[in-house]
């Protein structure tokens, strides 16, 4: 990347949140990787970052459900190659995924009012899911 391709892209999907809340779309998701001492091309933190996609949410009528999965580094390490991480543009080498895992600390939990955080080592897809469901108030999943 770049300073202004990636100060386009942070204030692009900022903007789009803003949007969809004022619009009044229901159950926006958002993915992404956290670190709390990753920094942007701008200076701008991790930590800024999520903390304006919840100040955007709630400053304008919604609510804001953080959830941070985490795993064991042998866990990722297993997961990062499995071919359905392609087609989405993911991280897919060990080598890679080692060097990012280096570079950043992706253990400590984002900085928000509301956040939950769920080892997801040995726990299903839908087990997750429920459990998130459940933290932010919506219907349960089915298996």
């Amino acid at each position: 990347g770049n300073v202004t391709g990636d100060t386009l892209i942070v204030r692009l999907r900022l903007e789009l949140l803003e949007l969809a809340v004022k619009e009044g779309i229901d159950g926006i998701i958002l993915t992404g990787v956290y670190a709390h001492d990753f920094v942007y091309a701008n200076g701008k933190t991790d930590d800024w970052y999520v903390t304006e996609l919840e100040r955007i949410v709630e400053s304008n009528g919604g609510e804001f459900y953080g959830v941070q999965l985490v795993t064991s580094k042998e866990t990722l390490l297993k997961r990062v190659v499995e071919t359905d991480r392609q087609q989405w543009k993911k991280i897919h080498s060990t080598e890679v995924l080692e060097q990012a895992l280096e570079k950043h600390d992706h253990t400590q939990p984002a900085p928000l009012k509301n956040n939950l955080v769920i080892d997801n080592t040995n726990t299903p897809a839908h087990e997750v899911a429920k459990q998130i469901c459940a933290f932010a108030g919506v219907g349960t999943t089915s298996n």
